[in-house]
């Protein structure tokens, strides 16, 4: 009973530090797993843009990126950000939600797979019951990956890492917004064993993206970046260029103005951007 106490003063901990008295709203108020949501209004008609980020716990640059991601203003449409969807597993810096059923435990495998499907457990329900009700015209949810899709040889009979990735499905079209967001990510890569690619199959079933695109019928990506062997700040300004292009390409932000923040080396934001500070 003491540890789940110390659990749930820890999360809320975290929400305080990381996100501060501004958030629009909160999912799971009241529950270990909390998490805020932020909604960013340009008051000018456009598209509506979530982006969400710490589905998986041990891959913490999306919810670095994602808390970065909602500070930027947008000279069009709506964007909501949900920087931390899987705080449990983001404090315990594991992919699962943590004592969660092992059927459970992958969030990212709980969401519909087509119409008529329930999401599984609680978070995947009250998330999805969320981005339904916000009526969204596209999904970017950040990843990172164990290695690099671009290099990696797997032993036979295992599958290949994503990481580095654009992951879309080509039947949704954009192969120009994604040849862009590859060539301005690529664009930071020296090493050709590191770059980014695009894989085109379209997000796996289950997975938040998925069912936004399956079930919603609504475009849906999902950013993997790579966590071996790379810097937590490398990684988040990775997740940032690439969100940078899709937003412009959809008009949604003053591409210059966002650019200048990601590229201006050490600024106050990637200084603050440690494990430490993005867990307690």
């Amino acid at each position: 009973m003491a540890r789940l106490a110390i659990t749930l003063v820890t999360c809320c901990l975290a929400i305080q530090t990381c996100f501060g008295d501004t958030a629009a709203g909160v999912l799971g108020e009241g529950k270990l797993w909390e998490t805020p949501y932020f909604v960013i209004e340009s008051q000018v008609p456009g598209p509506t843009v979530i982006v969400t980020g710490g589905i998986h716990g041990n891959e913490p640059a999306g919810a670095a990126s994602a808390e970065l991601i909602r500070k930027w203003p947008i000279v069009r449409g709506r964007m909501i950000v949900i920087p931390r969807v899987n705080p449990l597993a983001l404090t315990a810096n594991t992919r699962y939600i943590p004592q969660a059923a092992r059927t459970l435990r992958d969030l990212n495998r709980n969401f519909p797979e087509q119409n008529g499907d329930e999401p599984r457990g609680e978070i995947a329900r009250e998330v999805w019951e969320f981005v339904v009700s916000q009526n969204p015209d596209w999904l970017f949810d950040l990843h990172e990956g164990y290695e690099f899709n671009v290099s990696h040889q797997p032993p036979q009979g295992k599958a290949k890492s994503v990481g580095s990735s654009i992951i879309f499905d080509k039947n949704q079209g954009h192969q120009i917004m994604t040849q862009r967001m590859l060539a301005a990510v690529n664009g930071m890569v020296s090493d050709a064993d590191r770059r980014f690619v695009l894989l085109t199959r379209g997000p796996k079933k289950t997975t938040l993206a998925s069912a936004t695109i399956r079930v919603l019928g609504r475009n849906a990506m999902i950013l993997e970046t790579t966590f071996k062997k790379q810097p937590l700040q490398l990684r988040t300004r990775q997740h940032r260029e690439m969100m940078a292009v899709a937003l412009a390409h959809l008009g949604m932000i003053d591409v210059a103005a966002i650019r200048n923040r990601i590229r201006v080396s050490l600024t106050k934001d990637d200084k603050q951007l440690t494990p430490a500070a993005l867990t307690p």
